[in-house]
């Protein structure tokens, strides 16, 4: 089951959610410190972070018992720099893969996993969870975001998220705050240089929520975007940061900068950073001499600091780490038999079957004499098997199992013969030579590009492949949307993102039978490239003129109050027809639609009642019943629509 399906109201999260102690607490101890203390803690120590080789370091003040700030990506597990410490962390699956459970107990779990992992590195802050809503199909760091393309599937996911990485003694960070919808398209549109142009309706109804979402939960910081949104850079943007954020939706904790996000002493000060990351020599120093010399001269007024350090003294309080003192170290291996057992519980559980003609999976063990794996990315040996995406969400597995080792261990190894595909007519030799070719299509994906083709690795070889051999098994892993042109000619399809180190494990146990797919799409298939006709002012944006003054720059300008740059300007003309919005007003039938998928199982749904319990509330309940022989998991999703007059897409997500 999805979630209890009521209906409200967004509203402003109250400050009663904040318990007073901690508040009271912070408040106190800022009122002792002296300025340059507070300059310290507003500002990354970038030598320092180096030298612990932690991402990000804030200084505390030890005077006062308060404990430095350690930060670490990412939104899917702990990633390790120095190549000695690798394989030390979980590969978790990617918050978009989790996303397919649209389960909020498995994202309770992922989180409070993760909060451990960061917790046993002696980390007390986990730049994650990802959450902003996807724009466009190709989106490069799609896969990290937990939302999907929808708003409240994102409001949803990311409380359980948020309560679990910080029930474990660890504050989260929700990013990329707002409007990072592209990472850049062929060396145009980049989200450094990029202002994303949306109207306010737009902006709260679609990619606030998830921020609103996380606020709800206590979320005790934020990561605002490199990116501008109308014409001012988000980590600088009043309206962004103080009026929606702080003052709407009644954020207390802080927001870091993405680590090209600061571009200014004043604007930022004032407009809502609280903490400039990752702090000189590698960025300008915006928050450390020219904001001190900012507040003696009166530009800022200490006030403005004192709020940004009670927020951040607030949040250790608030986690316990005024209390006790985390002594792990990083080179800690939080690696067990539990967490992986886990991550393949996560992955098999989030396994979308979009596919299944004839009812052709689960295999049946006892009537397969030759199994036949094909493909790059099934291979962890000859190939080159995918398990996650690029960029700082990366995360080195210890020990990952490949889906051709899943497949052989299941089957035997004289059971199964293999081969990458560089040569198509050998791969149709090898796939009818056996009862049955499971293919394994692949593509990665990486922070500061969106992909150039939604097209998988090698997809040209599936319908030679499935032509030849009538018992054809497709196997993805996928970052976010992609094409199948060649599902005419294959049996079945199951998607299973990026599902981390437990791959083969998982694909195993979908395939076999051991566990039943219950996964439903966080994002619609598309026919095509670019189905929804966006323009080229919508993405990837139009560029500067050349003539334009002070153009936009991923590199900061490195004075304290440098004038307003000309970005490159993506314009969101399509308002809230973002995602299955889209393909519902425009009566396009997409491949396989936003929330669909199948199980190896049937289910009943009655006696379906609608009950108004308040003003703005109303309970939808009804019974579902698992009609099939085996067992299984369904997901019950709730649209509703509105009134034509209220001007909004036909269907939407409520439940």
């Amino acid at each position: 089951m999805f979630l209890a399906l009521v209906i409200a109201a967004t509203a402003s999260t109250p400050l009663n959610q904040i318990e007073a102690e901690p508040w009271a607490r912070a408040e106190a101890l800022v009122a002792q410190m002296t300025l340059d203390e507070k300059i310290s803690m507003v500002q990354g120590n970038s030598p320092a972070a180096s030298k612990s080789s932690y991402i990000g370091i804030v200084t505390g003040v030890p005077r006062l018992s308060i404990p430095d700030f350690r930060m670490n990506d990412g939104p899917q597990g702990f990633r390790v720099k120095p190549a000695a410490y690798a394989g030390t962390t979980t590969q978790w699956p990617s918050g978009l893969t989790v996303a397919h459970s649209f389960d909020p107990a498995l994202f309770r779990e992922w989180g409070q996993a993760m909060g451990n992992e960061f917790y046993g590195k002696g980390a007390n802050v986990q730049f994650g969870p990802g959450v902003n809503v996807a724009r466009v199909a190709n989106g490069g760091r799609s896969f990290e975001y937990l939302s999907g393309e929808d708003p409240f599937l994102g409001f949803t996911l990311v409380q359980p998220t948020v309560e679990g990485i910080q029930s474990a003694g660890v504050i989260a960070g929700a990013k990329h705050y707002i409007g990072n919808t592209q990472e850049g398209l062929n060396g145009s549109g980049s989200r450094h240089t990029t202002s994303s142009n949306v109207d306010e309706r737009t902006e709260m109804e679609i990619y606030f929520p998830p921020y609103e979402g996380a606020v709800k939960a206590g979320v005790l910081s934020m990561m605002c975007g490199n990116n501008l949104v109308n014409g001012q850079y988000v980590c600088q943007n009043n309206m962004s940061m103080n009026t929606q954020l702080k003052s709407w939706a009644g954020f207390k904790g802080w927001v870091c900068s993405d680590y090209d996000g600061t571009r200014s002493t004043l604007a930022a000060a004032n407009n809502g950073l609280d903490l400039a990351m990752p702090g000189p020599p590698s960025r300008p120093d915006y928050f450390g001499v020219w904001l001190h010399d900012a507040v003696t001269n009166g530009t800022v007024r200490e006030a403005v600091v004192d709020d940004k350090v009670t927020r951040l003294v607030y949040s250790l309080a608030a986690i316990g780490a005024l209390d006790k003192n985390n002594t792990n170290q990083i080179s800690n291996d939080v690696t067990s038999d539990a967490h992986r057992a886990l991550a393949r519980s996560l992955a098999t559980q989030s396994a979308t079957l979009l596919l299944n003609r004839d009812s052709f999976l689960p295999l049946k063990l006892d009537q397969l004499k030759k199994v036949a794996v094909i493909g790059m990315a099934a291979d962890g040996h000859k190939g080159a098997p995918i398990y996650g995406g690029g960029g700082s969400g990366a995360v080195v597995p210890k020990a990952p199992v490949s889906i051709l080792q899943a497949i052989i261990e299941s089957f035997g190894r004289d059971n199964v013969i293999s081969d990458v595909a560089n040569d198509i007519d050998q791969a149709v030799a090898v796939a009818k030579s056996a009862d049955i070719a499971i293919v394994v299509l692949a593509q990665s994906s990486k922070e500061n590009e969106d992909r150039v083709t939604l097209a998988l690795d090698q997809d040209d070889i599936v319908s030679a492949i499935g032509k030849a051999q009538p018992n054809t098994v497709v196997v993805t892993i996928s970052p976010g949307p992609f094409l199948t042109n060649w599902t005419d000619d294959v049996k079945a399809l199951v998607d299973f993102g990026f599902p981390g180190e437990q791959e083969g494990y998982a694909v195993a146990d979908i395939l076999l039978g051991h566990a039943t797919p219950g996964g439903k799409m966080p994002h619609t298939m598309p026919n095509v490239w670019n189905e929804v006709d966006m323009a080229l002012r919508q993405y990837p944006g139009v560029p500067p003129r050349l003539d334009a003054p002070n153009k936009c720059s991923q590199t900061a300008d490195p004075q304290p109050n440098p004038p307003l740059c000309s970005p490159t300007n993506a314009y969101f003309d399509e308002k809230l027809e973002v995602g299955y919005r889209w393909y519902d007003a425009h009566s396009v039938v997409p491949k396989f639609p936003f929330g669909h998928g199948l199980s190896y199982s049937t289910f009943n749904f009655s006696a379906i009642r609608v009950t108004k319990t308040g003003l703005n509330e109303v309970d939808v309940d009804f019974s579902v019943q698992n009609t099939g022989s085996v067992n299984g998991a369904e997901v019950a999703q709730l649209y509703l629509g509105f009134p034509s007059s209220a001007g909004e897409p036909p269907k939407q997500l409520k439940g």
